[in-house]
């Protein structure tokens, strides 16, 4: 037969045909695991194997996990003329199942019943406990459920492995009905079951059913024991609650159960879970009180919720005190004080103990390392981040996606896009998938370095990746579409923003307002507005003013009164403009009455009006003709000593022809024109008079109005909170954009012009070919770029 055969042979065989001795002697070297002799006495008999032998050599195979050597054997058995038994055949599945071969063990149990070898309880039990371990539960109820077919009842073992497969699983729903399963056959649940079930619940999530469970054990007359508690309180801390496993642990006690270190442990976890620092601690020295020793897993525990909370002192006195206490800190002891030192920001630290654990020849796993190198990164440390990645390389451990997005994050604080980029390639090269945070980092270092294309190609990488965009992401992308002024793209990303569950940032509601201002959305940037302070941002002036001169612009009174309202509760006190766009609203809106209320309530507040703010009120004034306003206002500003301007002039003037006061007016003309201002066009159209002798002003209001309103649009698109140089830049992109085309447009129509011209004259001279050549020679000089005089054209 197969096998491996080596090893010094025992002086104790006597190869003189005694197979009751060998068979002895094989299961004696099976439960000393010297699998080998084992084997080498199988082999070496005299009178040949019998099927007791096999049985123990297949025995002792298996407690060795010598899975391979079982099924050789087994298979020698066959081929040597000796037919299998219903022991030979269940050792040989013991040994697949510890060798975690459920599927041998399955096949197996398969070839017994084929084979017609009687397949006991005991039999399926050992599939069962092999699919258990395999983390198969489905084919586990499956073959729980084929054995009363095949002629065998299971029993409470059988129920148990299922239940301990669910338990993995994290099926609780199934882990009931197996319950009620096993009540339903005469099968009486032990307290395996009930604990199992118990921790299928905590992993499932529904933690009310863990004391139904309890309750249900009671009724059934087996009492919660210390393992009981231990999985209640361990099923509370995977739930997330922490206070329910506290109660458990003390109500064990009143119980008189003395909880032991796993229960202690339970606790300690489900409070550090829940960063209950604290509470953790306060478990850790009730053990010592109870006499009850910490162990590495109680220590560790403290330390994770010291990590996550930040608190690195304590977590450096309760790695000294496992140190006075015998108990030797391991690599997740010491890269949760790394923790607790990069959540401090405290890396100095953070390397002492790392050297430490380097001191004492604790190998550091890739999160302690990311650890480490996020705190000396976000520390701008760099040459502690070169040291720990040199120290990775040494130590072989290999960068996972976490690490080269710290890699990212220093390129993005030290402003190398480049090599940021070059990093996330490394990340497909190394086959690993960019997450969400890639990205964002990504797009953080091109944002300052003004790649903007490289941001919106990002975006839409991600979108071919299919990785939903968070806050941040659509931050970066909508500050990239502001700067190509895509104003209709970023109140359309707004809108798919609202389908999803991202809350915006502040900076992309303040871009998305600047938007709908730039469209004369009003309407649009008050309701962003209204979703910024419901999302709870606090807007400042700037998006306030934003608001306004949107509002401004549409002439929308009662919404600047509105706007102000909102400023006051946010605690934002409003500027000049904010008080002007105001005014001018009031000026479009025909309300001039409000605008001169608005002058003084500007006044109240201390914000002296300007300039802008009594044309504005004066514009309004002229709207309605009320001359002895906007005579008060000049007369005030001359008070104020705020110097009157051309548009104060002309609107003081067609009030008060509008009014019916063209003396006054033109009083007031002598006086502009004396004080050294040029009079502007709608100023000579108003004292101009036609043939008619009627003023030109008195007869035109529509086109005054017109003017006016562009005069006064200029006043609002005064504010800006953009870069000024970017915003240039990018107008007088569009303007050129816009120049060639309609240079374009004048070579077609010339074109056009020019061969209809030659057509009617081709036609005139009845078709001569001298005018077919001057035509051609017109369209060859087009082509190049002249016009048939021969003056250069520029090229579109």
């Amino acid at each position: 037969g197969g096998g491996v055969g080596a090893g010094a042979f025992s002086p104790r065989f006597r190869p003189d045909g005694d197979r009751r001795a060998a068979t002895q002697l094989i299961n004696e070297l099976g439960m000393q695991f010297r699998w080998e002799e084992a084997l080498e006495v199988l082999q070496r008999h005299p009178g040949g194997a019998d099927r007791y032998m096999y049985c123990a050599a297949i025995g002792a195979m298996g407690k060795s996990r010598q899975w391979e050597e079982a099924l050789l054997l087994h298979e020698d058995m066959i081929g040597n003329g000796i037919y299998p038994t219903s022991v030979s055949f269940n050792r040989t599945m013991q040994a697949c199942a510890k060798g975690g071969q459920w599927d041998k063990a399955v096949e197996l149990l398969e070839e017994m019943v084929e084979e017609g070898v009687s397949a006991d309880v005991f039999s399926y039990n050992i599939a069962l406990s092999a699919l258990e371990k395999g983390g198969q539960w489905e084919r586990a109820l499956d073959l729980l459920h084929a054995m009363p077919s095949s002629g065998v009842m299971p029993d409470a073992i059988s129920y148990g492995s299922v239940m301990i497969a669910l338990n993995k699983a994290g099926q609780p729903g199934k882990a009931w009905e197996l319950l009620a399963e096993m009540k339903a056959g005469g099968v009486e649940p032990n307290s395996v079951v009930y604990n199992h079930l118990i921790s299928a619940c905590g992993r499932g999530g529904m933690w009310m059913k863990v004391y139904d469970a309890m309750a249900e054990m009671k009724r059934a007359g087996t009492y919660p024991d210390m393992h009981t508690y231990s999985c209640a309180i361990q099923a509370m801390g995977a739930s997330g609650e922490w206070e329910r496993a506290m109660d458990l642990l003390y109500e064990m006690q009143t119980k008189e159960l003395v909880p032991n270190t796993y229960c202690y442990n339970h606790a300690i976890e489900a409070c550090s879970n829940a960063q209950q620092f604290g509470v953790a601690q306060q478990i850790l020295d009730e053990m010592w009180t109870k006499r009850v020793r910490p162990d590495i897993r109680s220590y560790n525990g403290v330390l994770k919720a010291c990590g996550a909370a930040g608190n690195f002192e304590k977590a450096f006195e309760l790695l000294e005190e496992m140190q006075s206490v015998d108990i030797r800190p391991d690599f997740e002891s010491y890269k949760a004080v790394i923790g607790a030192c990069a959540k401090a920001r405290h890396w100095i630290k953070a390397v002492d103990v790392f050297r430490q654990m380097q001191d004492f020849g604790v190998r550091a796993d890739i999160g302690t390392f990311n650890a480490l190198i996020r705190v000396c990164t976000e520390a701008g440390e760099w040459l502690q981040v070169k040291k720990a990645i040199d120290e990775m390389d040494i130590q072989g451990v290999v960068p996972d996606l976490e690490t080269y997005n710290l890699y990212i994050l220093g390129c993005s604080m030290v402003g190398r896009h480049k090599k940021a980029l070059w990093w996330m390639k490394e990340i497909v090269d190394n086959r690993m998938t960019p997450d969400l945070t890639t990205y964002n980092l990504c797009m953080a270092a091109c944002a300052p370095a003004g790649e903007w294309k490289k941001v919106i190609g990002l975006f839409l990488k991600m979108q071919t990746d299919e990785i939903a965009p968070d806050a941040t992401t659509y931050s970066h992308f909508l500050r990239a579409c502001e700067h190509f002024a895509q104003w209709e793209k970023i109140l359309r990303v707004m809108d798919e923003i609202r389908d999803t569950a991202v809350t915006p940032t502040a900076d992309t509601f303040r871009i998305a307002i600047n938007a709908a201002k730039r469209l004369d959305q009003w309407g649009s940037a008050l309701e962003l507005l209204n979703e910024m302070i419901a999302a709870g941002h606090a807007p400042d002036l700037v998006c306030f003013n934003v608001c306004f001169a949107a509002c401004a612009k549409g002439g929308r009174v009662e919404e600047t009164a509105e706007i102000r309202q909102m400023m006051a509760v946010s605690q934002v006190a409003p500027d000049r403009f904010s008080y002007n766009a105001s005014v001018i609203a009031c000026e479009k809106g025909g309300e001039w009455r409000d605008a001169v209320e608005l002058l003084d309530e500007m006044r109240v507040k201390g914000i002296e009006p300007d300039v802008v703010s009594y044309n504005g009120a004066l514009s309004a004034c002229e709207r309605e003709g009320a001359w002895e306003t906007a005579v008060e206002l000049l007369e005030e500003m001359e008070e104020k000593q705020v110097q009157p301007n051309v548009m104060t002039y002309k609107a003081c003037c067609q009030t008060l022809v509008n009014g019916g006061q063209r003396e006054k007016a033109e009083k007031l003309f002598q006086k502009m024109q004396d004080g050294g201002i040029e009079p502007n066009e709608r100023l000579i159209q108003i004292f101009n008079v036609d043939a008619a002798g009627k003023s030109e002003g008195s007869v035109s209001m529509d086109e005054a109005e017109e003017e006016d309103e562009g005069d006064v649009d200029e006043d609002v698109d005064d504010f800006d909170d953009e870069d000024e140089t970017e915003e240039a830049r990018e107008d007088a992109y569009l303007e050129e954009l816009e120049r060639v085309g309609k240079e374009v447009q004048q070579v077609k129509e010339e074109k056009e012009r020019i061969a209809k011209m030659w057509a009617d004259e081709r036609a005139m001279a009845g078709g001569s070919d001298s005018s077919d050549s001057e035509e051609e020679d017109t369209r060859e000089a087009l082509t190049a770029g002249m016009k048939p005089d021969h003056k250069p054209v520029q090229a579109a």
